[in-house]
């Protein structure tokens, strides 16, 4: 499987070095925040377009919760399945846009959400 990150802070970098040693494929990181993206040992993004480019199998996302629903949904468009840190949403509201059903061309995609 590829993996891709969304959100290079400490949890995606904790996630990314994980997937990593356990041989799994992190194609790439992205960030808004170039600083949070020096000296990553992954192709670095500040653009999550360029990163949805790679077609990652999975795109996992650490990002701040106020943009969860907004990546998830983009990143669900594009057939990938999504693994979403916790908080799902910022809100009910956001949580319940990304879980709301689709119409696409292919079946629902993975969404789970991680608890410590």
């Amino acid at each position: 499987m590829r993996f891709g990150i969304a959100g290079y802070g400490g949890r995606g970098k904790l996630l990314a070095r994980k997937l990593a040693d356990f041989g799994l494929d992190v194609v790439g990181v992205y960030d808004f925040n170039p600083a949070q993206l020096a000296n990553a040992r992954f192709r670095t993004f500040t653009d999550i377009g360029d990163l949805f480019k790679l077609n990652p199998d999975v795109l996992v996302l650490t990002t701040w919760p106020s943009s969860h629903a907004t990546i998830t949904e983009k990143a669900l468009e594009h057939g990938f399945d999504v693994f979403v840190e916790k908080p799902m949403g910022a809100g009910l509201v956001e949580s319940l846009q990304i879980v709301r059903p689709r119409d696409a061309p292919q079946s629902w995609s993975l969404l789970a959400t991680l608890n410590d």
